[in-house]
């Protein structure tokens, strides 16, 4: 009898155990929700967490069919509705933008270099908006221009967003809603600082309010030292949410409604990972001898590198953790509720600050990375859940 009672108090502590490990854990701070994830992916009943990728086919730039097109050289992308994608090339001497369907096939290029009607002298990535249209801004001239798909231009707008005189806008992100998420940076060359800013603007170029900003990157001219990695703003749309990081903040991720109104707070914890050498050598070796005395290395790792969403809202955020083969990285997954579900290894292209190229959509993964040889790939794989 004695033994049968040990055996089944046994049996409830660790059932108390497991039903307290799988609890979402949340709390509430000035009426915002923020969940509060750890190390371990949660399992949560009838939700698939395991994603499966199998590739379809690759856009090389190294392949001589591809670099005939013109495309010799793959510095982002966009896709639309329709699966069509839609390659930017900067070292272009003529069209700035080459169209793939959704096999892979070359359809056409547009967008051409240049100052007149319809051209661009530099193009930032090419924004597509829940018509198909697709928006094209130039940050220097602030000239803002519309195309179809098929690479007819709709309409030419200059502008006028009210920024600072002193910031200049980096990227305009359409939203569904019709207002539009502009990321910023301070060019102050006389200040030892140069904040980013994350706004929200509606659809007369109001601004609706300031989302984020962090303390600034350091002023290569002016500042007597460099933090390599730090700080950075990272921001995602997808339907009628915003995702936006701080790298200043640890892994916390702040969730905004479409008007502008923080809704949710995702968290997680996180082991540090420290910056290693090789890293740091290879990004030393970029820089002109009069520089390097400035610039020095956080010991580790912020919490997370940048982040990307898939049409179900899930939201994959890129750690430090590295996998087998280089540019791999470790991806945390969190669904439309800010529970963290999943990890996957993920190939990315990733040159510092915020930025990296994949995104997802229509139940596809494309992933932008560099090869070996030197060359750019754009890689599409077929995404499924179980």
């Amino acid at each position: 009898m004695r033994k049968f009672t040990i055996l089944t108090l046994a049996i409830f502590f660790l059932l108390s155990c497991s039903s307290k490990s799988e609890k979402i854990e949340r709390v509430w701070e000035d009426g915002v929700e923020v969940v509060i994830n750890h190390l371990k992916p949660h399992k949560i009943e009838d939700e698939p967490s395991e994603l499966i990728l199998e590739e379809e086919f690759r856009i090389d730039t190294e392949d001589d069919e591809v670099a005939n097109t013109g495309l010799t050289e793959l510095s982002d992308f966009n896709v639309d509705s329709e699966d069509n994608i839609y390659c930017l090339n900067l070292r272009t001497n003529e069209n700035f933008l080459y169209k793939f369907d959704r096999e892979g096939h070359f359809i056409t290029s547009f967008i051409r270099k240049g100052q007149g009607p319809g051209e661009l002298q530099w193009l930032s990535t090419p924004m597509i908006n829940n018509k198909d249209e697709i928006l094209c801004y130039e940050a220097y001239t602030k000239k803002f221009l519309t195309f179809d798909r098929e690479g007819h231009l709709i309409d030419t707008e200059v502008l006028r967003i009210p920024l600072n005189p002193m910031e200049a806008a980096g990227a305009v992100i359409p939203l569904e809603n019709r207002y539009f998420l502009v990321y910023s940076g301070r060019i102050d060359e006389k200040a030892e600082k140069l904040p980013q800013y994350c706004r929200l603007f509606n659809s007369e170029w109001n601004e609706i309010r300031l989302l984020d900003k962090n303390s600034g990157t350091d002023n290569f001219m002016v500042a007597e030292k460099i933090n390599n990695i730090e700080p950075f703003l990272v921001y995602a749309a997808c339907k009628d949410r915003i995702y936006i990081g701080n790298s200043e903040r640890g892994y916390e991720i702040l969730v905004y409604d479409g008007q502008g109104r923080l809704r949710r707070k995702i968290r997680k914890e996180y082991k540090a990972i420290p910056v290693p050498e090789d890293f740091k050598k290879k990004r030393l070796a970029g820089y002109p001898e009069m520089f390097k005395k400035k610039v020095f290395f956080p010991k580790n790792w912020p919490a997370f590198l940048s982040f990307f969403t898939d049409d179900e809202e899930r939201l994959f955020v890129m750690t430090p953790e590295r996998g087998e083969i280089s540019g791999e990285y470790i991806f945390d997954i969190f669904n439309v509720n800010g529970i963290f579900i999943a990890r996957k290894v993920l190939s990315v292209l990733w040159e510092g600050g915020g930025i990296i190229y994949n995104k997802a959509k229509n139940s596809r993964l494309y992933c932008l990375r560099e090869k070996e040889s030197g060359y750019k790939e754009l890689v599409v794989y077929k995404m499924r859940w179980e």
